[in-house]
């Protein structure tokens, strides 16, 4: 347990030039963010001791639908529906299902801007494994990529801190272009977390 969160804070301290959070979670807490309309998303999650892969499409600007598959587990059904749009003074505010053979899960996701820039907090609850309530915040560390003197162009980072209802997660979040992003995580006290996110037009 200590050696791995040795690393990771290693890894953070070292690369701390690098993520916004993932449109549909921060690590595995869900937000209220949503896929643009005509985009899609092939998304790998692993944490915990979990794996999924999840496909998401934005088939309308207040909803988005897709699947997840569960490595060793279930097929579920996903969907999100925007409920507000986020102001200056109000959250952002989305319910979102997951539906699957013995598995339903149901919650209602807040996300906002928190004053200062690239600072933004996220709240969720509901049924089945949003029961406990989640929520989390992300930073953006470096708002643009950075060249180094070597010629290394580093990604844009965010540090990302969650609960995700049975305990606590934090990483780092690396955005190398538009479409392509990844992240590493501890769970603290549970091992190390990693996922890949794609997204592309259709």
């Amino acid at each position: 347990m200590k050696k791995s969160f040795g690393i990771i804070l290693l890894v953070t301290i070292l690369l701390s030039v690098s993520t916004t959070s993932m449109a549909s979670r921060i690590l595995t807490a869900p937000t209220a963010d949503l896929l643009g309309v005509g985009l899609g998303e092939l998304d790998f999650n692993y944490q915990r001791e979990r794996g999924s892969l999840e496909v998401n499409l934005g088939l309308h600007p207040q909803a988005n639908l897709g699947v997840r598959q569960y490595f060793g587990g279930s097929l579920v059904g996903t969907a999100k529906i925007g409920i507000l749009t986020e102001g200056k003074e109000r959250p952002g505010v989305a319910l979102g299902g997951e539906i699957g053979l013995g598995e339903q899960n149901f919650y209602v996701a807040l996300s906002k801007q928190l004053g200062a820039p690239g600072l933004r907090g996220h709240l969720a609850w509901g049924s089945g494994r949003y029961s406990r309530g989640m929520g989390g915040i992300g930073l953006v560390l470096n708002p643009v990529q950075v060249k180094t003197t070597q010629g290394w162009v580093l990604p844009t980072t965010s540090l990302v801190f969650e609960y995700d209802g049975r305990g606590l997660n934090g990483g780092l979040v690396a955005q190398f272009n538009p479409e392509f992003q990844g992240y590493l995580s501890t769970s603290f006290g549970q091992g190390v977390g990693f996922g890949l996110n794609y997204k592309v037009e259709f």
